[in-house]
């Protein structure tokens, strides 16, 4: 059963990402509603909610905001994750001719 889950999952996050590459990052589609406040939050918010998708729980507030990440930085991270896969690919051919 959570074989099934997972592959379905899988199948779900890959057609995602291929849509994406293929038709690039979708606008948001929705008209922002204001939503009342709860009783943990005094202030009310506003959720962006496209058609025929329930708006997700408004997230916590905080002093920092992404602005993203510039090129040189994606390209160090993904340097340092070859890196680091390369060396485990090393380490792990070392360790099995032993």
């Amino acid at each position: 059963m959570i074989t099934g889950v997972a592959k379905k999952m899988a199948g779900v996050f890959f057609n995602g990402i291929d849509g994406v590459i293929a038709n690039g990052i979708p606008e948001p589609t929705g008209e922002v509603v204001p939503v009342a406040s709860s009783a943990a939050s005094e202030s009310a918010t506003a959720v962006i909610a496209p058609t025929g998708v329930a708006p997700a729980p408004a997230a916590a507030t905080s002093q920092y905001s992404y602005q993203g990440a510039s090129v040189a930085t994606v390209l160090a991270s993904a340097a340092v994750g070859a890196g680091i896969a390369l060396a485990g690919v090393v380490l792990g051919g070392i360790l099995a001719r032993r």
